[in-house]
């Protein structure tokens, strides 16, 4: 056996090592999530809640999507939604929602103040100004939530903190949909939750997240992360150097996906790649160690043990099953098993793009990403105006 074998041989079982250890990680973060308190307050003295739906474009069943927030089983909310297009057609389907739930406070932007590059970022800064109260609860479109959700994250909500979820892919019509699911139940889990478990330190994702407006003002509020696109990110990170706790609930949040193609789920990919290689390079390297199929298959082709080979490959489909199993809370089906080495060596081929890559497409817009996640504009800013 010569020394290249046996170094892929060792970085192969290191690196089902690690991934091993980051799919544990979902499960201790979650047991480990702040339950939430025993003697919750009467509905009469329940915070209000600014809800902050951020619009582009028609998602696969957005209108059920927004009227899951319109049925949420707390007493006290408000509903913002705004579009920095101001004929974008997600408004209209905004328009519906507030039709068929007139007693609810729904309210809708058209358009954005030009407030540097990020769209969403306009668009929270937009929302958040015209928010009656305090807490403001940050999610975005594609997500379908359980009527306990608003709930639960005001229940757990920390004084001067933030409270995120993870997040599972919800009814996936498409291949590139499915392999989505698969990126969400496993890398994406499994990253968050082994920040949190492993490195100490939370990693938040944008689909969800309440805080305090009046906190975040003194924390620098949306203008501080408005040039850069991994908002969520730099958002966790700055509540966690400012000593401020960053909560994870036990509720796992669906994100609908319905049809995307496979283009798309790579697109996607390769954007998340290249936020994580402009955030922390350095885990960012590490993160090679998170695919263990790409060792084994390099090692198959230099001769090495196939019984190793199939260990490595078998062992990853089954921790991928157990993610599955967990925030999904189904069996995994056939197909997603067999589907799970194809999501693997397409995640790790935008792994390698995204060290030289610099530019992505997100949400219409073409954006070349610097240092930070810092963006290059490339947009001309929208006027904002109430919608009627």
């Amino acid at each position: 056996m010569d020394v290249l074998t046996l170094v892929l041989g060792f970085l192969a079982f290191s690196s089902l090592l690690l991934t091993t250890l980051s799919c544990l990680s979902v499960f201790t973060a979650l047991r480990r999530a702040a339950p939430p308190p025993l003697d919750p307050p009467p509905h009469e003295l329940q915070p209000w809640v600014s809800i902050l739906k951020p619009l582009a474009g028609i998602d696969d069943g957005l209108l059920e999507n927004l009227e899951s927030f319109a049925r949420q089983d707390y007493p006290r909310f408000e509903i913002i939604l705004a579009a920095e297009d101001p004929d974008d057609p997600a408004l209209d389907t905004a328009r519906i929602l507030r039709a068929k739930y007139p007693n609810i406070p729904i309210r809708i932007l058209a358009g954005t103040r030009p407030l540097g590059m990020n769209p969403k970022v306009r668009n929270l800064a937009a929302m958040s100004e015209l928010a009656r109260h305090d807490l403001l609860l940050i999610s975005d479109s594609n997500v379908r939530a359980p009527s306990n959700y608003l709930r639960e994250l005001v229940r757990v909500m920390p004084p001067s903190g933030m409270v995120t979820n993870l997040v599972s892919g919800a009814s996936p019509r498409s291949l590139g949909a499915q392999l989505d699911a698969l990126e969400l139940h496993s890398f994406v889990a499994a990253g968050i939750a082994g920040a949190r478990v492993i490195g100490r330190r939370p990693c938040v994702l944008g689909k969800s997240m309440l805080l305090s407006h009046s906190e975040l003002k003194r924390l620098g509020g949306f203008a501080a992360v408005k040039d850069v696109l991994a908002e969520d990110y730099v958002l966790g990170a700055k509540y966690h150097q400012a000593g401020r706790p960053v909560v994870l609930s036990r509720l796992v949040l669906p994100s609908v996906l319905g049809q995307r193609s496979v283009s798309a789920f790579f697109s996607r990919r390769l954007r998340w790649c290249q936020l994580r290689r402009r955030t922390a390079v350095s885990t960012y390297a590490v993160e090679a160690l998170m695919y263990p199929g790409l060792f084994a298959g390099a090692l198959a082709l230099t001769g090495g043990s196939l019984t190793l080979v199939g260990f490595i490959l078998l062992a990853k489909v089954l921790l991928d099953a157990a993610l599955i199993w967990r925030l999904a809370a189904r069996r995994p089906s056939l197909t997603e098993l067999l589907l799970s080495p194809l999501k693997d060596v397409l995640a790790a081929l935008a792994w390698i793009i995204a060290w030289r890559y610099r530019r992505v497409v997100w949400r219409g817009h073409e954006l070349e990403i610097g240092a930070g996640t810092v963006v290059t504009p490339r947009h001309r800013p929208i006027s904002v105006r109430e919608a009627a």
